[in-house]
């Protein structure tokens, strides 16, 4: 363990807690996308489905964008 920094699976859990909460506020139609380690980037949540790569690791989950 380091000094306290979020790992990959407690940043996905904020991310889905985010988007919940906007949604329980009548938000509609929400996207999260996520950087790869190649520089591109994956949508984790569209259309109202989350979607993680088959890779979850190649995910920066520190790096995110609600839309």
């Amino acid at each position: 363990m380091d000094d306290g920094t979020p790992t990959d699976p407690e940043n996905l859990l904020i991310c889905g807690l985010l988007i919940a909460l906007l949604e329980v506020v009548d938000c509609i139609d929400l996207r999260c996308e996520m950087y790869l380690d190649n520089g591109t980037t994956h949508s984790i949540r569209e259309d109202g489905c989350f979607s993680i790569p088959y890779d979850a690791s190649m995910l920066v989950t520190a790096a995110w964008t609600i839309e």
